[in-house]
């Protein structure tokens, strides 16, 4: 059996799905034997002797390993000899793992650019064809070491023992071969098709109706599913809370640290504006299906020029209008069921226009636009870069 090393670093068992977790799925469908790493936040209460000898793994799913390594401390791993030491640390536990597993031959991809060292000690002891899958411009993600410079040469390291490289977005090539290196796919995110053309069950959508009242959502709405973060623009979610008072607007997802003051400090000050959370994603679409229409209420800066959002994709897998924040990747996308918003004026436009005159459009009809964007084919595209 093909096997597979996936440096994914979030949560395989999150409530929410990226990237990561759908491509070690497609991965597993496809006959791969799979072992995906993520980061552990509470590895400091596993006891130490236990922790020091055993590597903490999960083998519940067939052909599906789970790696929880330890994570880093934000801050400190801007530090060289700091970030030294978790990279040796992470090489001791990942190098532990494969031998408990006996895998001598696979191939890695990683999501991350953080750990070139371990990533050659990968390529020097088991000979690994390495593929880089870019889904972000990791430099403008600062928190962990505070220092965009720092993130750069890390990712300047890895490409040196990179064979191939994926991205998802226009932007994202442009920023490799700024390093001279070569992209060799780029593609899109995908959507789980078969999670929102699936008949909901009326129980449970009862159920989702009632803890939309609860909440105190008592008309229908317009939904933001995603994280809240430092790009994600408040400013832009106030001035609508503010200019559509009787409308409600319901948020799903986690809440940023560098956010949540912000955020809570809306919650308070708007009684239109619902907060439900982090949901599963096999919830997901009863949330859709009363929504008026979908916001994608991101900042514009050189982070989000780079983004292709996947919840774009399940917005229209779940047949809604979307109002967007302008977007390179969107407006290449070109789907009719997308708003595109270059200033806050606009953004309120579009929300009026959806309110007073819907566009008269099926849920089939916009759907079948990410008919091809499901995860199969994203997965099958890049399966065959790193088989090839």
């Amino acid at each position: 059996m093909k096997k597979i090393l996936i440096i994914g670093g979030i949560p395989f068992s999150g409530k929410y799905y990226t990237s990561r977790q759908y491509f070690a799925l497609t991965c597993r469908e496809a006959g791969w034997k799979v072992l995906y790493t993520e980061w552990m936040p509470e590895f400091h209460k596993i006891p130490f002797a236990q922790w020091r000898t055993n590597p903490s793994l999960t083998t519940d799913t067939p052909n599906l390993i789970i790696l929880k390594m330890p994570v880093t401390i934000p801050g400190l791993a801007r530090f060289k000899v700091v970030n030294k030491l978790i990279q040796m640390s992470y090489w001791y536990w990942l190098k532990k793992t494969l031998n408990i597993l006996d895998w001598k031959q696979f191939k890695v991809v990683t999501f991350y650019p953080y750990i070139p060292w371990v990533v050659a000690k990968l390529k020097h002891s088991f000979n690994s064809e390495v593929t880089y899958y870019c889904v972000d411009l990791w430099k403008e993600f600062t928190g962990l070491f505070h220092s965009s410079k720092i993130i750069l040469e890390l990712e300047k390291q890895l490409l040196k023992y990179t064979d191939k490289i994926v991205v998802t977005a226009r932007e994202l090539r442009k920023h490799i071969e700024s390093l001279n290196a070569y992209v060799n796919l780029e593609v899109s995110h995908g959507v789980d098709l078969s999670l929102y053309s699936k008949e909901l069950d009326k129980e449970k959508m009862e159920e989702i109706n009632w803890e939309l009242r609860e909440n105190g959502v008592t008309a229908k709405y317009f939904i933001y599913m995603g994280s809240i973060g430092k790009y994600t623009d408040l400013k832009l979610l106030e001035i609508i809370l503010t200019s559509f008072p009787d409308i409600q607007f319901v948020i799903i997802g986690e809440v940023k640290r560098d956010s949540k003051s912000t955020f809570m400090a809306l919650l308070k000050k708007f009684s239109n504006l619902h907060y439900l959370g982090l949901k599963k994603r096999e919830v997901l679409p009863y949330y859709l299906v009363n929504a008026l229409g979908c916001l994608n209420i991101f900042k514009q800066n050189l982070l989000t020029r780079a983004v292709n959002p996947l919840k774009i994709y399940e917005y229209t897998a779940g047949g809604k209008w979307i109002i967007s924040t302008y977007m390179p990747e969107l407006e290449r996308l070109n789907f009719f069921n997308i708003l595109l918003a270059n200033t806050y004026h606009q953004f309120i436009n579009f929300i009026s226009k959806l309110l007073l005159d819907p566009p008269l459009v099926s849920r089939q009809e916009i759907c079948k636009q990410v008919q091809e964007y499901s995860w199969e084919n994203i997965g099958k595209n890049v399966l065959e870069l790193i088989e090839g």
